[in-house]
């Protein structure tokens, strides 16, 4: 059985902990091993000693995105049977000034100060609509105008000064950095959140620190051990990793060897080990290296005899023009706190890292005195209790690095020496709990893909022969299709055109006529199948072998070509189903995902074999046979997102008609996809790249 040791029970060590298991069973043997004596990292409960009142000591809030498109943590939030609730806030402190609406923004700064404001949001929205917001690819962001700059640059132009102020002050805990050092596009991103359309923020009923304890509390075939460091990562000749442990109480004498890596630890933490072996130091020295932006934030919990705010400020939490913007929540708003009241300061960027030198009594005269005027006093005499948590550099600046890096890169530090060493965090996408789940799901995919191509012996049912018995793709792969089968006598196991029909007509909302390429078409058995549901159904097929195969009356719509260079004009199609791509060199699959671009109008089904499909496929036929492009789900969804398309499928109701379409067809049978978002990976809409950025 294939070992995997997951350094860090913070979110990242125990989603991917969840990830493995839910996705692979008992593929894996998991040890997920943490520093201190609790799981959970950056989540964090607070409670004081004087009355029964808790806080977010960490952690703030989660971000739904579930008016946009799927939303996983809000799913695993579900199926965990937690309950949530919203949180809203807004208000924002200058100068003493209560500013809630545009009314009181007119009266404190002018209409210039309003004008300014709303045609800054308008901009920033114009920028980038909810869809790129949610669905945007590194290539993307990269190429966006906004990346070449500083937020601070991009603030500058504003023509109010208390417009800019208001803006700086209302964005500056998000950032958890300064606006001259992150880049104009993160902090675009930021601002979005407070637009209308495009997030929401909710609270865990009871707390977040429920979250991480609930899917503790899910890993059953996962061996936690707390109060356990990790001082050295080797990698030996035999292409394993073996694990020394710091010396002390409770350590294991000896080091130990694991098949696989996940390494869940916060960006900065990743220095302290000591990694062994000169390919990999390199790699793991880079890595920390290109993602080295540190950002801080201080938590400043404070305990009162009464909520004495409430008349003059009210919500989840209100935007101070303190420590160069400063958020403020109201605890005993999402809280029992009885008659008490709890005011939780986040405070980011310089003034955490200046302040986190102070000691405990400073920093907490420091938060009382940046409430406003009149307050302070009545804070500093109501005051019952304090505590201060610091989090110097536990998240990052620029997230996802400058330029961002596709998402199997950012994942994979040595993937050619070591592409059993993944990296997990938040900070390869967009510092929040909802990036670093998104971060153990698809690493905890590449490393079963790695897992599948080193192996050759068998991983939970997979045989040598499943991993593929050959690269190419000759006589013998259609003279063996499946089981000893012919291509023509097997045919039907693979393709159903009334299906390919039914989940068009429910992705893009299309019926026939119209004109579809079945790029991998074989004999062209599929495109007699599919003029038979009425589609002007045409083929592409690069095998000669099989090519000379093609049924009579079918050879002028059966044409001998290649993905890579397709001989039809642009925008000859209203769509196209393929099943080539993984058959393509990986350094030719962008070439060939352009191509399917030019020749489509609407958009592709991809039918290719992936890593994160139902493991028991592969036992059962021999789906890698020919395979040179062997990735997940989410990894061709990385590469279409960056040559043109998007994501066709974005509201949860058309999804899950799609998902149950896809268990009629598989009833029976062995499920083809292990989940509903997994399936809307395999729905590309074209997007027009003259018409965007």
């Amino acid at each position: 059985m294939t070992r995997v040791a997951i350094i860090g029970g913070g979110p990242g060590g125990l989603f991917s902990a969840r990830c493995l298991e839910r996705k692979f069973g008992d593929a894996y043997e998991v040890t997920l091993f943490e520093a201190s004596g609790r799981l959970g990292g950056k989540i964090l409960r607070g409670t004081f000693r004087s009355a029964p009142a808790e806080f977010e000591a960490g952690v703030s809030e989660l971000y739904g995105y579930q008016r946009i498109g799927p939303d996983p943590l809000r799913d695993l939030v579900r199926d965990l049977g937690l309950k949530t609730a919203p949180m809203h806030g807004g208000t924002v402190v200058l100068e003493d000034a209560i500013l809630r609406t545009k009314a009181d923004i007119r009266r404190f700064g002018g209409r210039e100060m309003v004008r300014t404001i709303d045609e800054f949001r308008r901009r920033a929205a114009a920028a980038l609509t909810p869809e790129d917001w949610y669905e945007g690819s590194h290539t993307d962001d990269n190429r966006h105008p906004w990346a070449q700059r500083t937020f601070s640059e991009v603030l500058e132009e504003l023509p109010d000064a208390r417009a800019r102020e208001y803006l700086r002050v209302a964005v500056h805990s998000d950032l958890a950095t300064e606006p001259h050092s992150t880049n104009g596009l993160n902090g675009l991103k930021n601002v979005l959140m407070d637009v209308p359309g495009y997030i929401e923020l909710y609270d865990v009923v009871g707390g977040i620190e429920q979250l991480a304890d609930a899917v503790a509390r899910e890993l059953h075939r996962t061996e936690i051990r707390r109060g356990v460091r990790i001082a050295r990562v080797e990698a030996t000749s035999t292409g394993t990793f073996r694990i020394g442990f710091d010396g002390g109480g409770g350590m294991p004498d000896a080091p130990e060897e694991f098949d696989a890596v996940v390494v869940a630890m916060p960006q900065n933490l990743l220095g302290a080990i000591q990694w062994t072996g000169e390919p990999l130091r390199r790699a793991v020295a880079e890595h920390i290296a290109y993602y080295d932006r540190p950002a801080h934030y201080l938590r400043v919990s404070l305990l009162f005899e009464r909520p004495f705010w409430r008349p003059t400020l009210r919500g989840h939490w209100f935007m101070l023009d303190a420590f160069g913007g400063c958020c403020v929540y109201d605890e005993g708003e999402r809280r029992e706190a009885g008659s008490f009241g709890v005011l939780s300061w986040l405070i980011a960027g310089n003034e955490a890292m200046r302040l986190a030198n102070e000691c405990e009594e400073r920093v907490i005269d420091a938060a009382l005195l940046s409430l406003p005027t009149g307050m302070a006093a009545e804070g500093r005499a109501r005051l019952l209790e304090g505590h201060v948590h610091r989090w110097i550099a536990a998240v990052n600046a620029q997230p996802g690095g400058s330029p961002v890096r596709a998402t199997h890169d950012a994942h994979l530090p040595a993937p050619s020496e070591h592409p059993l060493l993944l990296v997990v965090g938040d900070y390869l996408f967009d510092s929040t709990i909802n990036g670093v789940l998104d971060s153990a799901d698809f690493a905890t995919d590449l490393m079963h893909q790695g897992v599948l191509r080193r192996n050759a012996t068998a991983v939970s049912g997979l045989s040598t022969a499943t991993v593929g018995r050959s690269t190419r793709v000759d006589r013998d792969y259609f003279d063996d299709y499946h089981d000893g089968q012919r291509y023509e006598d097997a045919y039907d196991w693979y393709f159903d055109a009334e299906y390919l029909r039914k989940q068009i007509a429910l992705a893009w909302d299309t019926r026939p006529p119209y004109r579809l390429l079945d790029v991998g078409s074989a004999n062209g058995q599929t495109v007699s199948d599919l003029i038979d549901e009425g589609i002007d159904a045409w083929g592409v097929e690069n095998n000669r072998y099989i090519h000379r195969r093609t049924l009579p009356g079918f050879r002028r719509r059966n044409v001998l070509g290649d993905v890579r260079k397709l001989p039809f004009p642009d925008k000859r199609f209203d769509f196209v189903y393929d099943t080539a791509l993984c058959y393509v060199p990986r350094r030719d699959i962008e070439r060939a995902i352009r191509e399917l671009h030019r020749v489509t109008k609407r958009g592709v089904v991809l039918g290719t074999v992936a890593s994160d499909m139902n493991p028991a496929l592969f036992a059962a036929r021999p789906l890698l046979d020919g395979v040179r492009t062997f990735l997940s789900i989410w990894e061709w969804s990385d590469l279409f997102l960056a040559n043109g398309f998007r994501l066709a499928v974005t509201g949860p109701q058309r999804l899950a008609k799609l998902w149950r379409l896809e268990q009629r067809y598989d009833e029976g049978d062995e499920r083809w996809y292990p989940d509903a978002d997994t399936l809307r990976g395999c729905f590309y809409t074209k997007v027009d790249r003259r018409a965007g950025r």
